[in-house]
């Protein structure tokens, strides 16, 4: 499409947006948010139940920011699955964003011509973090873990946890998947603050970003 938006406004290549997106489980999913989303999005999430909710929330919210950078509409933004289940922009544009939601809240990351990918977990108290770790966790995550104090090493696999799957989820790659921050040239990983309940991380390419952390309150 020659007419496509190429533009990520008014983002700066230098900077990852990080959005926290606070979520409602409870009841149906809203009108207010069904009337953002297409057809197939409305359909999924009225399949999901009470679950819908949350998933239509945080998927208004992503149209919403993304609509933002565009300059188009949240329900105009065109999205699709690409290459690995890593949904994508379906027009030309430098934009690049991942979302991962988690216990009440979700994270939108943009960025401007990198790619990247965020993760968000709940601390869980009763996983085997070890036996997890163990069984998923690329040796380098590991010795962080080890190296925490007894009473954080729970805290620790769940910061290690979401630093792993950003990387994953940068190159829409699956659990298990050889590490693939080792096929780029450059991918830096950052933990986001967000208290003792949730760990998360983003993982972009490129050297020179930093983190804005948004709060989305239903509008950019």
């Amino acid at each position: 499409m020659s007419d496509a938006p190429v533009h990520c406004l008014p983002l700066e290549t230098s900077t990852v947006e990080v959005w926290k997106v606070p979520l409602d489980p409870s009841g149906a999913a809203r009108e207010h948010d069904l009337a953002t989303l297409t057809e197939t999005e409305i359909a999924h999430a009225r399949r999901l139940g009470e679950s819908g909710a949350p998933w239509a929330q945080a998927h208004t919210a992503l149209r919403g920011i993304l609509g933002h950078h565009l300059g188009l509409a949240p329900h105009a933004v065109p999205l699709r699955i690409g290459s690995g289940g890593k949904p994508e922009l379906a027009i030309a544009s430098p934009l690049r964003f991942s979302m991962s939601r988690s216990d009440g809240l979700a994270l939108v990351a943009v960025a401007c011509g990198r790619e990247l990918g965020v993760d968000l977990e709940r601390v869980n108290d009763d996983l085997d973090v070890n036996a997890v770790a163990a069984a998923f966790l690329p040796p380098g995550e590991i010795a962080a873990i080890e190296l925490a104090p007894p009473e954080s090493r729970r805290h620790a696999f769940f910061a290690a946890w979401t630093r792993y799957e950003a990387r994953l989820k940068l190159r829409g790659a699956g659990i298990g998947s050889t590490d693939p921050a080792a096929h780029a040239p450059l991918v830096l990983v950052r933990a986001i603050p967000l208290g003792d309940r949730h760990a998360a991380a983003v993982a972009a390419e490129g050297g020179s970003w930093h983190v804005a952390l948004r709060e989305w309150s239903g509008q950019v």
